[in-house]
């Protein structure tokens, strides 16, 4: 399951830590959850964390990427750290390192 825990290190900048897995089993919950985070007008900078992220699959990424387009539809500064293996993996795989990178 995709454990998501959110901190709140100022008043404009949450981390979001995304835990275990990013697999269609959990789509739903986890697009709820990064949903919430890049309509919130009071957030303006989300810092992603997805060094724990031991699998993903097609929906994961499709969030991940849904998720940073609307971050920056709402003017949110996107900053994704701490990639694991996994993710960096089939990042590479189809071909969408610049577009993460460009979120680095």
């Amino acid at each position: 399951m995709a454990d998501c825990k959110v901190e709140k290190i100022d008043e404009n900048t949450v981390t979001l830590a995304i835990e275990n897995d990013m697999t269609i089993y959990h789509a739903v919950d986890l697009h709820a959850a990064l949903v919430g985070l890049s309509s919130d007008e009071a957030i303006k900078k989300l810092v992603v964390n997805l060094e724990m992220v031991s699998e993903i699959d097609c929906s994961g990424i499709q969030n991940l990427v849904a998720f940073i387009e609307e971050a920056k539809l709402n003017n949110k500064e996107i900053l994704i750290t701490k990639i694991s293996d996994v993710v960096n993996n089939v990042v590479h795989l189809i071909n969408l390192t610049d577009d993460i990178s460009a979120c680095s």
